[in-house]
């Protein structure tokens, strides 16, 4: 690693939050590139709305 990207990294900043519903198609499109089986639309939206014991996180 060169000294600017040294000096990048150390500027980045990571956020994370709560994930939303109006997350849920960006993260398709990464889950259908991540994974050969992939989780549905439907699958997030009921995790979200019911599974009151998780939090995803983006």
């Amino acid at each position: 690693m060169t000294e600017a990207e040294s000096m990048i990294a150390q500027e980045a900043e990571l956020v994370f939050r709560l994930m939303k519903l109006t997350d849920i198609q960006d993260i398709l499109i990464i889950e259908r590139e991540a994974f050969t089986i992939s989780w549905t639309e439907e699958a997030f939206r009921n995790e979200l709305t019911h599974n009151h014991f998780a939090k995803y996180m983006v």
